[in-house]
């Protein structure tokens, strides 16, 4: 901030805080292995980590140090005191450079640049987004999820649970992957992508629900049709575009230079399917433009949804990848794998055929349910 020009900055700030935040949660979720290295200090790569110089602070302070664990706690003492004295610098330098200016850059016209559409949203007019809704929806909805802070946060920490359970359950194929066959992929293989796909879907669905911002959302109740049944389809186009954008690219590469192009194509059909089939489901009953509506109330089934989000986990990564690679080895296995994914479709229609009326219309103020309804007795007598 106190170097790079302020335009520069403000482009790759919001990128630079959700690299921040990815590396954060990827820390907090990984410290379960931290002991066993600690106690093999210093020959272990956590040494490398400030939390790790801390601990052996900690461990120095309660006199439970030995000499290696003693040296990495006054390592930390002196980190601090560097890391105070930078920031004391940094921040007296910023000063009349960032902080003086907040008035004056507040009231500055914000310059905004046109730029062509390029080829592949031209492609996308042309092929899946067929009407003007769909269109402007569509790169509202891109722009905002690249553009606006907290959403591109959200997304970031969800994408960064997903990476961090990849790894693991990638770490854990690798330790077992001697009793399996050689020429096919192990489950735990086939279920990276599977697991990349259901994390960033989650955290797409949850941002859908975030308004960029309430009060402009009045363009939208103009112009919009309130019986539009494009919205479930503009939500399912923008969460396939996250998922099919790299799918079709490195899950074919990766899994045809290892295992050959037959596996990578059966899997990468699983793939779309399945994340397809997700998409499907998590936005049953999905009646909103994204990011212009208000935040939904609490709701008394908020740990029911946890409760089920937990499940089609297991449902989308762990069962649907030991099917595949069971029906690698028996071809049999193939017909529960697409009962399972007919039944979801089946179900997920069913639901939305059953939505009452007043379901169907597009939703821009999400109102609390009430916990009780009053009777009314005067207009009934």
């Amino acid at each position: 901030m106190a170097i790079l020009p302020y335009s520069v900055f403000r482009r790759i700030s919001i990128y630079l805080r959700a690299a921040i935040l990815f590396l954060l949660v990827t820390l907090l979720s990984t410290t379960f292995v931290v002991p066993g290295f600690v106690s093999r200090l210093p020959d272990t790569p956590v040494q490398l980590l400030p939390t790790v110089w801390f601990l052996c602070l900690a461990q120095l302070v309660h006199g439970t140090a030995n000499q290696s664990v003693a040296e990495f706690g006054w390592l930390a003492v002196k980190s601090l005191a560097f890391a105070v004295t930078i920031a004391l610098a940094v921040y007296i330098a910023s000063y009349r450079r960032y902080f003086v200016r907040i008035p004056e850059s507040a009231d500055a016209e914000i310059v905004v640049r046109h730029r062509r559409g390029s080829i592949v949203v031209a492609i996308l007019d042309r092929i899946i987004l067929h009407t003007p809704l769909q269109r402007a929806g569509y790169r509202f909805a891109i722009k905002t999820l690249f553009r606006n802070e907290s959403h591109t946060l959200v997304v970031a920490a969800f994408v960064a649970l997903a990476v961090v359970t990849a790894a693991q359950t990638l770490f854990e194929g690798l330790s077992g992957s001697a009793g399996k066959h050689n020429n096919l992929p192990s489950p735990e293989f086939l279920s990276v992508p599977l697991i990349l796909a259901y994390f960033t879907m989650l955290g797409l669905r949850f941002a859908f629900e975030m308004p960029a911002d309430h009060n402009a959302n009045w363009i939208f109740r103009l112009c919009v049709v309130r019986d539009s049944a494009e919205c479930p389809r503009l939500a399912r186009d923008v969460m396939l575009t996250f998922i099919w954008a790299w799918a079709l690219v490195l899950v074919p590469l990766v899994y045809g230079y290892f295992w050959g192009w037959s596996v990578a194509a059966i899997h990468i059909a699983v793939c779309c399917l399945a994340s397809g089939t997700l998409a499907r489901v998590l936005l049953v009953g999905y009646r909103k433009l994204p990011f212009t509506c208000s935040y939904p109330p609490f709701r008394h089934s908020a740990i029911l949804l946890v409760l089920l989000c937990i499940l089609g986990y297991f449902l989308f990564v762990v069962f649907v990848s030991k099917l595949e690679y069971w029906a690698l080895l028996q071809p049999l296995y193939w017909v529960p794998l697409c009962l399972m994914v007919a039944t979801a479709w089946f179900v997920a229609w069913l639901r939305e055929n059953n939505l009452a009326e007043n379901d169907k219309q597009l939703l821009f103020d999400d109102a609390a349910t009430s916990g009780f309804e009053w009777l009314d007795l005067e207009q009934r007598l």
